[in-house]
Order: structure tokens, then sequence, then C-alpha cells
């Protein structure tokens, strides 16, 4: 059963703009395109599986100048879009913002930066900050703090954390509270 309230109540608003396509999105719209007539088989169907195999192996050996061409393309569609909506989210009022919401169940927020685009990460490419237990691996690795003595390539991660972790034991509940204050999450919140 259509409810008719819903569908009056969706023509009068505003279209949210769509996000805009990956450069490898972007890079396959293209082989498509070029390769239209090559892409049937020989029982006159397409077979989206070796397609697929076939568009995601010729990216992964692409050139980085050829690939520049189509990151490029996303830089400047993402930014256009950012834009867009910017204008769009300005000129809604919050009870056509909480309709769209209601219409599409979607929360309607402004683009995040992306990683690769103008490096929206946090510290060091890691998205989430590191836990109070890997801030102190990573003063001890920085300092050399933890002795590895002849331990063979291979089993240096796993001895490394291992010993770390030994050390982290045998510190007092109160040098870790202090190390967890001093995490990331604690100075955001001034606790």
């Amino acid at each position: 059963m259509v409810n008719l309230k819903l569908l009056l109540f969706t023509a009068d608003l505003p279209e949210v703009p769509k996000s805009p396509p990956s450069s490898y999105a972007l890079f396959v719209k293209d082989y498509f395109n070029r390769e239209k007539g090559n892409l049937q088989s020989r029982e006159g169907g397409i077979k989206i599986a070796e397609i697929s195999h076939g568009i995601a192996e010729e990216w992964k050996v692409m050139s980085s100048t050829d690939r520049a061409k189509y990151e490029n393309e996303s830089k400047k569609l993402r930014t256009a879009y950012e834009i867009e909506f910017k204008d769009f989210m300005s000129g809604l009022t919050p009870a056509g913002r909480l309709a769209i919401q209601a219409v599409t169940g979607k929360t309607l927020r402004l683009p995040k930066s992306r990683p690769g685009l103008d490096g929206g990460m946090a510290r060091n490419g890691r998205k989430k900050p590191l836990s109070a237990f890997f801030e102190f691996l990573a003063e001890m690795r920085e300092k050399g703090g933890i002795e590895m003595g002849d331990v063979e390539l291979k089993d240096k991660a796993k001895t490394f954390a291992k010993r770390g972790g030994d050390m982290w034991k045998a510190l007092s509940a109160e040098e870790k509270q202090v190390r967890r204050r001093s995490a990331f999450g604690y100075k955001k919140f001034g606790c």
C-alpha cells in the first residue's frame, strides 16, 4: 500500500546532491565506454565477473601518470560536490532537513574530507588515535627501551609486542593512569 502523505510530502523536497564517483569508478565507466563492442562473449551475454576481474587487473597495472588523470578528475568532482552540498545545506531549513531525513532514512551531514584528498586522517595516516598502551609501545620503540637481543627478523614484531606487554603489566596502576590521561582522548575532552 502506498503512503499518499509520504508521496505528496516528497514531491516538495529538494533533491540532495549525489556524491561524486571515485577515481576507480571513473576508470570503470571509461573502460566500458571504450570496450563496449568487445565485452560480449561468444554466447552473446556479458560475464560481469570476468569483466570486473579484467578491469581490476588493468587498474592495478596502470601507470601512475595514467591513473593521475582519473584521480584529478575525481578530485575536481569532489570539490564541486562539497561546494554544491554546502550551498544545499545552507539553503535548507531545519524542518526541510528533518523531512529529508525522515523520507530517506539518512542523516544529512556536510561531507567529510577523504584521506587521499586533503589529509583527513589523524596522526601518521591513522584514522583513530593510539590507546595509552600503544602510545607506550611507540615511546619504547623510539627510545629503544625494549631490548631485542638477537631475535630473528621474522619474530621481532611478536617479541617486541610480548616484551612491551610485559613492561606495561609491570607498570603501577598510577603510572598507567597517567599514561591513559595523557592519551589523545583525554586531552580532547579536557579530563
